[in-house]
């Protein structure tokens, strides 16, 4: 069975954008089938193989979410995020304000999704 202190554990190592593909196979390793983390509050549920939800507490205050979400400004965003200009508060802030709802990763097929507040995928991406 896995526990939040197990992927905690995984996070403080592997859960920096250059290395997160490692991240998700270390997480499917564990037995997590994947993840949706939240823009409003940084709170992540993680699926498990066993059929359980394991959900983190709040990682910020509440950010607003748009609710017309503007793909450019989202993209913009994930840009300069990439781009390591943006820390994870302002990231969130930013992405709140463009409409985006949370980005949910498959571990098992190694796709990190990026959905709006109306469901639709903004982005979709190979984790390598």
């Amino acid at each position: 069975m896995v526990t939040l202190a197990e992927i905690n554990d995984l996070h403080e190592r592997l859960g920096k954008a250059d290395t997160l593909a490692a991240y998700g196979r270390a997480l499917a390793d564990l037995g997590v089938t994947g993840y949706d983390s939240y823009v409003a509050d940084g709170r992540t549920v993680f699926r498990t193989a066993d059929g359980d939800d394991l959900i983190t507490p709040a990682h910020h205050d509440l950010v607003e979410i748009a609710m017309e979400p503007d793909h450019a400004a989202i993209l913009a965003t994930l840009a300069r995020a990439e781009a390591g200009e943006l820390g994870y508060v302002e990231m969130s802030t930013l992405l709140g304000a463009a409409g985006l709802e949370r980005w949910s990763v498959d571990t098992l097929r190694h796709v990190m999704t990026y959905v709006d507040v109306l469901g639709e995928t903004v982005l979709a991406e190979h984790l390598g």
